[in-house]
């Protein structure tokens, strides 16, 4: 159903915005001197969902010197190209028009509407050196790599990979043909406003990226006990998890006295490690 969906919604948008392409096409071949479509490796992983990526070309060429991502900074941050951008491919980038010849990626089925955000190689490259255990749990994704999505919409970039990974993750468990469409619909105002959280362009603050209560509600739905927030430390030593529940969970599952007021009776269980003992370093 979902490729279906993706095919058919791709499809009549490529008819429909077609003149806006070939205009938008005609002012970078005049402005760049070069091809204005740009192609690039991109994927989930190195190895899972890689494929070629179809863009419109928002950097000016330089002879000497390659736009490659060496540190784990330039994943989510790379202001220093700036200076590079015309007026124009700016504004292409603030409004996500630049990703528009992505719809042919979505026609030929390397691409869905709502996944999770596709990489460069030299990202995904950085990811498995610095971040092994959340490039693992990327792994694990089956979704297609998507044009929008939580992250896509909802992410904060200064909080790195671990918010990445948090809002990818839910979508992954809980995404539904229901969940795409109040995804794809909740894009349409970053394009009108032009407020996209671009890592060159803009970088909107945490504060308006917020997951609004409906959205909230359909993936709390969707857990077997109703977890607003879910997030997991994957440092090496440690992992642990950080819930938030409901207080009518508590009445469905009777498991806790509700006229105890005063919460003596409530245990809080502090699970350090995967076998929920604290070791001392080195035991």
């Amino acid at each position: 159903m979902k490729r279906f969906f993706d095919f058919i919604l791709s499809l009549t948008l490529i008819i429909l915005t077609l003149p806006l392409q070939l205009i938008i096409g005609i002012i970078l071949l005049l402005q760049f001197g070069a091809n204005p479509i740009f192609i690039q490796q991109r994927g989930i992983t190195l190895n899972n969902f890689r494929f070629r990526i179809f863009k419109f070309r928002t950097l000016k060429k330089q002879k000497h010197k390659r736009y490659v991502h060496r540190k784990k900074e330039d994943i989510f941050f790379n202001p220093s190209f700036a200076e590079n951008i015309p007026l124009f491919a700016s504004w292409l980038r603030r409004t996500t028009l630049d990703e528009l010849p992505q719809l042919y990626n979505i026609l030929l089925g390397q691409m869905s509407f709502v996944g999770p955000r596709p990489f460069m190689i030299e990202d995904l490259k950085i990811m498995n050196k610095e971040y092994p255990d959340f490039y693992l749990q990327r792994s694990r994704f089956k979704s297609r790599p998507g044009l929008t999505g939580i992250w896509q919409i909802y992410g904060d970039r200064s909080g790195g990979i671990e918010n990445l990974i948090a809002l990818e993750t839910i979508y992954e468990n809980v995404k539904s043909f229901w969940i795409d469409l109040k995804l794809i619909f909740s894009t349409f105002p970053v394009v009108i406003t032009a407020k996209n959280s671009d890592s060159i362009v803009l970088q909107q603050s945490a504060t308006h990226r917020v997951l609004p209560d409906s959205l909230v509600s359909d993936l709390n739905m969707r857990y077997d006990v109703s977890i607003k927030h879910a997030v997991k430390d994957f440092s090496k030593n440690n992992s642990s998890y950080t819930i938030e529940i409901p207080s009518n969970w508590w009445y469905a599952s009777d498991t806790y006295d509700s006229k105890d007021t005063t919460g003596k009776h409530a245990k809080v269980f502090n699970i350090n490690g995967t076998d929920g003992i604290k070791r001392k370093k080195g035991a």
